[in-house]
């Protein structure tokens, strides 16, 4: 037994998340911009944020 308390000594692994991802050459028609729309997080943000406002006014309304 080695002073670490193993049998072996474990092995320190590469790894690298990116690498298993397709470059843009890979990709077919690829124009190297992201996919993710900006519209996907501005839409719901905006609703979001309309709610909030109709809450608050509703709120106010005395009847």
């Amino acid at each position: 037994m080695s002073t670490t308390g193993y049998a072996y000594a474990p092995a320190m692994l590469n790894y690298n998340p990116l690498h298993c991802f397709p470059s843009a050459e890979d990709l077919p028609d690829s124009d190297d911009e992201p996919v993710d729309n900006q519209l996907q997080h501005l839409i719901p943000g905006l609703l979001e944020a309309n709610t909030l406002g109709l809450r608050i006014f509703w709120r106010t309304i005395d009847l």
